[in-house]
């Protein structure tokens, strides 16, 4: 009994160590990745297209998408539909990776072979940093964002590009790994060819941005129902709301804010989006 007992455990540590999802890194293979990435607002938001086919011995169930730690911290949304814009199953891995977070995107069983297509979309907030992060009434305000020139992802990809938007062609620095193309606001990278799992190439665009960073620090909403009869309700909201771009260097001068102009205040929130 005791023999007996001493297997069955072993056999369930053995379980509760192996990882949520069986698909390994060469389950899948991109063979086309189109991603875009939209940063003319204060949310990062990636668009990303994926075919890709299946080389699994074993029927397959689950895609997994890598995400650097930088951007895991501040994910905001993550969704998948399929090539009919049908709505999928996201879930945590559980992967205590350093460097990244993976997620498991639950298909239909695979068999060898199989092709897949797949639209993501991911939001990140407070990944687009003021550089410099204080600034004077009359400054402009300037933002860097980081990020990888490559699709981030446990498969090997046969071919991939990225477009990057910004919101205007006032543009103070970026990354290039060729081939690169500036067209206006818009920076094309790729295509890439035959790139393995989790390649990275580091990417940097410093840039203008004149739209107000607000973010929410608390909200509260009051519900009040009358018991006195008649169906009276009434509700109130309040939000503190706060500005996370770059900070006012001096003095706030109200005759230069209601002057107006692309520069005017910066720093502070004119209209919320």
């Amino acid at each position: 009994r005791v023999l007996i007992s001493l297997c069955i455990l072993h056999l369930f540590l053995q379980a509760s160590s192996s990882p949520a999802s069986s698909t390994s890194s060469k389950d899948f293979v991109n063979v086309n990745v189109k991603r875009t990435i939209d940063l003319t607002t204060h949310i990062a938001r990636h668009t990303v297209s994926i075919t890709a086919t299946y080389s699994g011995e074993r029927p397959g169930g689950a895609y997994q998408v890598a995400i650097a730690r930088n951007l895991a911290e501040n994910l905001a949304l993550i969704r998948a539909q399929d090539g009919n814009e049908l709505p999928l199953v996201v879930s945590v891995a559980g992967s205590d990776e350093p460097t990244h977070a993976i997620y498991d995107i639950k298909i239909p069983s695979v068999t060898k072979g199989a092709e897949i297509k797949l639209q993501l979309t991911l939001a990140f907030t407070r990944v687009m940093a003021p550089l410099p992060a204080q600034i004077s009434q009359h400054d402009v305000q300037l933002v860097k964002y980081l990020d990888n020139h490559y699709f981030f992802s446990p498969y090997t990809t046969l071919n991939q590009r990225t477009e990057l938007r910004l919101p205007s062609a006032a543009l103070e620095s970026y990354s290039e790994e060729p081939p690169t193309y500036l067209r206006g606001d818009v920076i094309e990278y790729g295509p890439y060819a035959d790139l393995g799992p989790l390649a990275a190439s580091p990417l940097a665009v410093h840039f203008e941005h004149h739209a107000p960073f607000v973010a929410a620090r608390r909200s509260f909403k009051t519900v009040d129902v009358s018991h006195w009869g008649g169906g009276r309700i009434e509700v109130e909201e309040v939000v503190e709301a706060e500005h996370t771009g770059a900070k006012l260097k001096g003095a706030f001068s109200r005759l230069e804010f209601h002057k107006g102009g692309p520069s005017s205040s910066p720093a502070a929130v004119r209209s919320l989006p």
